[in-house]
């Protein structure tokens, strides 16, 4: 009798994983079938703009193809005389930018820019080290804070080296020109 129950236990037990598995599958097929009906419209558009394109460029090279080859000297020459007028009248505005003195003056202000710069960087650099020789000299005076002046000195002679690495590109930079 024991037995009996067990196999029908196991039964029912095999019974449900079977439904559930169903139901699990059934899920599945819902889902591709609605990822087949989004995908299927998209593929399609695809396709139709890509044989669109194929048609036009067909178009045109067989309007092309069609021409007599004097027909196409001349619209090249056409092409060509399009592209020099455009390349002159962009000549003509920039001739009459440097004409009127307006790179001169972006000049200067770039020069008073890097003045001010070079300025800015060389003052920083000796404040820098004017303050690590304050230092220096306030340590060598107070018992205990030569510690408190090494753990600093490490930072300050970075600012001051990178301010100093700042100051030589910007003077680079300027010489190079």
């Amino acid at each position: 009798m024991g037995k009996k129950d067990d196999d029908d236990a196991s039964e029912e037990l095999n019974e449900e994983q079977l439904a559930e598995r169903i139901q699990e599958a059934s899920q599945k097929a819902k889902t591709q079938w609605v990822t087949g009906l989004v995908m299927v419209p998209i593929l399609l558009i695809f396709s139709i703009v890509g044989v669109l394109s194929l048609i036009s460029f067909h178009g045109s090279t067989r309007e092309l193809e069609s021409q007599k080859p004097e027909d196409l000297v001349q619209i090249f020459s056409a092409r060509i005389d399009a592209a020099r007028r455009q390349a002159e009248e962009q000549y003509a505005v920039h001739s009459e930018k440097m004409s009127n003195g307006d790179i001169f003056e972006v000049s200067k202000k770039f020069t008073t820019l890097f003045d001010v710069s070079q300025t800015s960087e060389s003052d920083y650099a000796r404040l820098l080290s004017t303050y690590q020789q304050l230092a220096y000299e306030s340590a060598s005076r107070v018992k205990g804070s030569g510690e408190w002046y090494f753990y600093y000195k490490g930072q300050v002679s970075s600012l001051s080296n990178a301010a100093n690495k700042r100051e030589a590109a910007l003077i680079t930079y300027f010489n190079d020109d």
